[in-house]
Parts: C-alpha cells; structure tokens; sequence
C-alpha cells in the first residue's frame, strides 16, 4: 500500500458540502438530514463516482442509505490516489448541525486507515 505522506490526512475534520440540494430521486437532503438529527448512530459510507460529469474525484456522503452530500472538492481530489491505493476513510466522529445557511450541515471527523 502507498505511503500515507500527507500527515494530514491520519486525522481531520471536514463539512460535507451540497447538504442543500436535492438527491437525483428529487428527495431533499435537508429533510432526510432533519431526520436523521432525531436520531443517534446514523452509519455513514463514502462513495467514489469517477463518472461524475462535474468532478471525476467526486466522494458522496451517504448516512443510513441515503445521500446528503459530498465531500469537498480539493478534499477529494488529495484523498483519490490513497483511495485508489486501498486506503479506506474512517469516521471517528459525526454532526448533524445547525446552520445559518441551510436548516442543518453535516461535520465529520474521519481519517485514512
């Protein structure tokens, strides 16, 4: 397996961006995002989509089942060779959050094993 080299990436914290848009389904990630906030020990999986017409590099934020979002762009592309590599990225903490901005966000604390 590549070497980890960017120390940053053992350890980080990030917010998940396009918590306001809708799912391809037209369901709305801020309703599945209120009900999600109801509850504790949502599971949380990361998908790659090299296919993705916007960003090749794109990582989608999935929790119980159901996308809420991405994660940022320059993010995704500095994790992409050690996901390719077989790194897989870890959560070591989960938010739902208010936000000025939308009714609620999405922080995540997460790491490379």
């Amino acid at each position: 397996m590549k070497a980890l080299r960017d120390p940053s990436l053992y350890h980080f914290e990030t917010r998940v961006a396009g918590v306001g848009y809708p799912n391809d389904d037209g369901e709305e990630r801020q309703d599945i995002l209120a009900e999600l906030s109801e509850q504790r020990g949502a599971e949380v999986s990361f998908y790659t989509e090299p296919h993705n017409p916007h960003d090749a590099n794109a990582v989608a934020v999935w929790m119980d089942g159901k996308q809420v979002g991405y994660l940022e762009k320059d993010l995704a592309a500095r994790l992409q060779p050690y996901l390719q590599a077989g790194y897989q990225l870890v959560i070591l903490g989960c938010r739902i959050v208010p936000s000025r901005y939308s009714d609620y966000e999405v922080d995540l604390e997460l790491g490379l094993r």
